[in-house]
């Protein structure tokens, strides 16, 4: 099973962008971009597993107002771990 880990900078007014890497840190595809709506995230999430159904993955974003909270539900939810970052 491989790892991969996506990032995704979080915005309130804007579309939010994601990227994928490899364990490597070699970027897969990078400025996804999606909304905060099961529709959105579902595409999101089938891209992840494209690239590998059986990774585990690592979500890495910042806690930007408020609406990272949803973000970081629906992608726990669907058993992927979720980090926070310090917007410095």
């Amino acid at each position: 099973m491989g790892e991969l880990r996506l990032g995704i900078d979080v915005a309130c007014r804007e579309a939010h962008r994601a990227a994928l890497a490899d364990a490597a840190g070699k970027i897969v595809w990078g400025n996804r971009r999606f909304s905060t709506s099961s529709a959105d995230l579902d595409r999101l999430w089938a891209a992840v597993r494209a690239v590998d159904p059986d990774a585990e993955v690592t979500v890495v974003m910042e806690p930007t107002r408020n609406a990272w909270v949803p973000l970081a539900a629906w992608l726990r939810a669907r058993g992927a771990a979720v980090r926070m970052v310090a917007p410095e």
